[in-house]
C-alpha cells in the first residue's frame, strides 16, 4: 500500500498534522547511511532498531527519517513491523530523487512508513532543512528531542551539525561503519573546525552495538526519560471498548530472524506459512469475545448499581410512579442480560480461544526450535495436522508431531548433507549449529520476551488494583459523609440518603469489579511466572549446545511452564464466576 505522500510546495511549510501525527509530543530522528546494509551490520542492528521504536512508541512520540526505502530507513520500516506498539514513521525527502509516482526510476519509498513528505529538491540533502524544521513542529513547546546517528556519509554529516546546531542530543552507534565511527574516534573533526567545536558541547553520546537492546534503552530513558504509564487507567483495563480493532499481525520473531539463524530459516519459514495464520485467527477471535464478554459484566454490574440507586430514589419520592417502574425495568433487563450472557457462554469462548492460540504460539516454537532445516514434506504435513488439532480444540496427538518428526531427524542429522540451496553462513557471533541457534532463539524470543510480558502486566494488575481500592475507599467516605449531612440536614434528609445510597453502591460495584478483573490475584501469579521463565532463560545458559537432545528436553519443559500458566489462568477466571457471577479475560 505505502505510505501516505504529501506534496510540500517550493518555500511552503510542512506542519505536522499534514502528516497525519500530532505536535507536542517526543521526537526520534533517525539518519544515517542509506547504502544497502551487510547482512550482518543489519542481524546486529535490528535489536537496537526495534527497541528504538518501542521505546518512542511507549513514550508516545514520532519517528521521523529520509523515508526512503534504503538503508537504516528500510531497516526501520522493516522492523515497525515486529514492534508492537510500533510509533508513527514519517519522512522527508526531494521530490525529484524519489519514486513517488511522478518521477519514475527514482530511489522508492519505505512501504512501512505512515507518511512521506516530498519537498523541493534535486539533491541529496535538500530536505535537511525540512527534516530539522519538522522534529520542531512535532515536537512542539517540549522540544523533547533525540537524534540516532547509524553509519553515514557526507549528508548525515551535514545533518549532524544541523542537529547540534539546534541543541539536539545524538546517540551515535558504535560499530556502524563510517560517519559514526569517525565521530566517536575522533576522526570526523579532521579539517573540520566547526563540527570539532560542535562536538564539544557534549550533545553526543556513545552506543555500543554490541549492547544490543539494553544499551539502547539505557541511552533513552538518559535523554527522553523513564516510561510512563499509559494514559487509560489501569483500573480500567477490564472495561470493553466500543468495538474491537483489527488486531495487527501476530509476528513471533522479528523480521531479521532467518538471517539471524540461518540454520532454522527453513523452519521459520515454513511455522510462518503454517501456524501463523491459525494463530492469528485464534487471537482475533479471542480478542472479540474477551469484548464481549467485558459488555456483559459491565452491564451487569452497571444495571445492579442502577436497581440499588433506583430503590433509594423511590422510597425519597414516595408520591411518584416512575421510580418503581424504572426499577421493576431496569431489574428485569440485568436479569435478563445475565442470563442469556450464561446461555451465550461468551467467558468459555474466550477462555477457548485464548487457550488455542497459546497452544499454537507453543507449537511454533516448538516446531521451529526442534526442527532442523532438513526436515521434508512428512514432517509439513503432521505440522498441519497438529496445526488443525490445536486450532479447534482437539485432542493432541500421543506425541507431539512436531517433537515427533524433529527426534526421528535428530538422529540421522549427522549423515544428512546440507542442501544446496541453504541460507548463507551465520554471521560473526551467530551460534553454527541448529541446536545452539535454537537454544539462543528460545531464549531471546520466547522466554525473555514473554518474562517481559509477565512482568509488564503483573505491575499494570497491580496498579489497577491499589486503584480500585483506593476508588472504593474514597467512594465510602463519601456515602458516609453524605449520610451525616442527611442527619445535620431534616429538610433534606431523603435526597442526601439517596446521595449516600448511590455512593455506597457504587463502592460495592468497584469492590466486585476489582474481585471478578482479579487484579490482585493475577498480578501475583504473573509475577511468579514471570520469575520461572528468568530462572528457565538463566538455566538455558547451562545447556550442552552441542547435544539436541538436551535443547529438546529444556524446550518441552519451559513449554510446559507456560502451557500450565494458560490453565492456571483459565481456571481462576472461571473460579470468579464461582465468586462473583462475572469474570474479565486475561488480557
Amino acid at each position: 500500500m505505502g505510505p501516505t505522500l504529501v506534496r510540500v510546495p517550493q518555500g511552503g511549510r510542512l506542519r505536522p498534522r499534514d502528516l497525519g501525527v500530532p505536535s507536542g509530543r517526543p521526537v526520534v530522528a533517525l539518519f544515517g547511511s542509506t547504502n544497502p546494509l551487510e547482512p550482518e551490520l543489519a542481524a546486529t542492528l535490528a535489536p537496537l532498531v526495534r527497541e528504538l521504536l518501542l521505546g518512542t512508541a511507549l513514550r508516545r512520540g514520532v519517528v521521523v527519517t529520509g523515508g526512503t526505502d534504503a538503508g537504516v530507513f528500510a531497516l526501520a520500516g522493516a522492523s515497525s513491523l515486529a514492534v508492537r506498539p510500533a510509533p508513527p514513521l514519517v519522512g522527508v525527502a526531494p521530490a525529484a530523487l524519489v519514486d513517488s509516482g511522478d518521477v519514475q526510476g527514482g530511489v522508492p519509498l519505505e512501504p512501512h512508513h505512515h507518511a512521506v513528505a516530498l519537498v523541493a529538491g534535486t539533491d541529496w540533502g535538500d530536505e535537511l532543512p525540512a527534516i530539522s524544521d519538522l522534529v520542531d513542529a512535532v515536537a512542539g513547546r517540549r522540544q523533547v528531542v533525540v537524534c540516532v546517528l547509524v553509519g553515514g556519509g557526507p549528508v548525515s554529516r551535514t545533518e549532524l551539525r544541523e542537529h547540534l546546531r539546534r541543541g539536539r542530543t545524538v546517540l551515535v552507534v558504535a560499530g556502524s561503519g563510517r560517519l559514526a565511527d569517525d565521530v566517536l574516534s575522533g576522526r570526523a573533526t579532521d579539517g573540520d573546525p566547526e563540527l570539532a567545536a560542535l562536538l564539544d558541547a557534549g550533545l553526543v553520546i556513545p552506543v555500543d552495538r554490541a549492547g544490543g537492546a539494553d544499551a539502547v534503552r539505557e541511552a533513552l530513558e538518559t535523554v527522553l526519560g523513564p516510561v510512563r504509564p499509559a494514559g487509560r487507567a489501569a483500573a480500567l483495563d477490564a472495561v470493553p471498548r466500543r468495538r474491537v480493532r483489527t488486531a495487527p499481525a501476530t509476528h513471533l520473531l522479528p523480521p531479521d530472524a532467518a538471517v539471524r539463524y540461518p540454520n532454522l530459516a527453513t523452519a521459520i519459514a515454513v511455522a510462518e506459512q503454517v501456524v501463523a495464520p491459525a494463530l492469528r485467527v485464534c487471537d482475533a477471535t479471542a480478542l472479540r469475545e474477551q469484548n464481549r464478554h467485558r459488555w456483559i459484566v459491565t452491564l451487569g454490574l452497571v444495571g445492579g448499581l442502577a436497581t440499588t440507586t433506583l430503590g433509594a430514589v423511590q422510597s425519597w419520592l414516595t408520591s411518584a410512579a416512575w421510580p418503581g417502574v424504572a426499577l421493576a425495568a431496569v431489574g428485569a433487563a440485568t436479569s435478563g442480560l445475565l442470563t442469556i450472557s450464561r446461555r451465550q457462554g461468551a467467558l468459555d469462548s474466550y477462555v477457548s480461544a485464548r487457550t488455542r492460540a497459546e497452544r499454537l504460539r507453543s507449537l511454533y516454537f516448538e516446531f521451529v526450535t526442534t526442527m532442523p532445516q532438513r526436515a521434508g514434506d512428512d514432517a509439513v504435513a503432521k505440522l498441519r495436522e497438529e496445526t488443525a488439532r490445536r486450532r479447534y480444540g482437539l485432542p493432541a496427538a500421543p506425541a507431539s508431531n512436531a517433537q515427533a518428526s524433529a527426534q526421528a531427524l535428530l538422529d540421522d542429522a549427522s549423515t544428512q548433507p546440507v542442501q544446496a540451496d541453504a541460507p548463507p553462513p551465520a554471521p560473526a557471533g551467530t551460534p553454527a549449529s541448529w541446536p545452539a541457534e535454537a537454544l539462543d532463539l528460545y531464549r531471546r524470543h520466547r522466554l525473555e520476551e514473554q518474562a517481559r510480558w509477565y512482568e509488564q502486566r503483573s505491575r499494570r494488575l497491580e496498579t489497577g488494583l491499589h486503584q480500585t481500592v483506593t476508588a472504593s475507599a474514597l467512594l465510602l467516605v463519601c456515602a458516609a459523609l453524605f449520610g451525616g449531612l442527611g442527619v445535620a440536614d431534616p429538610l433534606h434528609r431523603a435526597a442526601w440518603a439517596c446521595v449516600a445510597a448511590f455512593c455506597g453502591a457504587l463502592a460495592a460495584a468497584t469492590n466486585t469489579y476489582e474481585a471478578m478483573s482479579g487484579f490482585g490475584t493475577l498480578s501475583r501469579r504473573y509475577d511468579d511466572t514471570a520469575g520461572a521463565l528468568r530462572l528457565a532463560a538463566a538455566r538455558a545458559s547451562s545447556i550442552d549446545v552441542g547435544d539436541g537432545r538436551a535443547v529438546d528436553s529444556f524446550i518441552a519443559e519451559a513449554e510446559a511452564i507456560q502451557l500450565g500458566e494458560v490453565g492456571t489462568w483459565s481456571m481462576l477466571l472461571r473460579q470468579s464466576v464461582d465468586d462473583t457471577g462475572t469474570t474479565p479475560p486475561k488480557r
